[in-house]
């Protein structure tokens, strides 16, 4: 949500993890309206401070990274429903507790 091109390097091991987090992390950007792009070991953010005013149905992979990552997409923006929620039990099983308490 921050003004401004965001460049973040390193990020290509994350497709060797429980899914391929750098596509997942491309879809959501997508997703939220988020202009991404990635070359040369490099992922482009162009961020904007605009929310979404609609709800999203997130469907995610088994990840438990990858689904608290898309429940704090949603607390940003107009809300919605994600799944698979239990994913976060593998790491953090208050985390929806946590959040939903601020």
């Amino acid at each position: 949500h921050l003004p401004g091109t965001h460049q973040l390097s390193g990020v290509e091991n994350l497709v060797h993890k429980e899914s391929d987090r750098l596509q997942e992390v491309i879809s959501l950007l997508n997703t939220f309206h988020r202009p991404c792009s990635f070359s040369e070991g490099m992922l482009m953010i162009q961020g904007h401070g605009e929310r979404l005013q609609q709800a999203v149905d997130l469907k995610l992979p088994d990840d438990h990274r990858m689904v608290m990552t898309g429940a704090l997409f949603l607390l940003q923006h107009a809300g919605g429903t994600l799944s698979p929620a239990g994913a976060v039990k593998k790491s953090y099983p208050g985390f929806f507790d946590i959040i939903s308490a601020s």
